[in-house]
């Protein structure tokens, strides 16, 4: 008899990441001057990527982000 696992829901996310996410979003808010919706997406994409934030999406968040 095979067991079948309960599918994951899509919302979850591991207590490691959202630690991450939560701690991140509270030094840049602190830092920074930046909308909360490009601030959320932009952390959730260096913690997908390791930390940086891909060349592709580089220019688009320049002109919100101030060096």
């Amino acid at each position: 008899m095979m067991v079948q696992q309960a599918p994951q829901s899509a919302r979850y996310q591991p207590p490691v990441y959202r630690n991450c996410y939560s701690t991140v979003i509270r030094a840049v808010d602190a830092r920074y001057d930046i909308r909360g919706y490009l601030l959320a997406e932009l952390v959730m994409l260096c913690l997908k990527n390791r930390a940086t934030v891909p060349l592709s999406r580089r220019a688009y968040y320049e002109r919100f982000v101030q060096p």
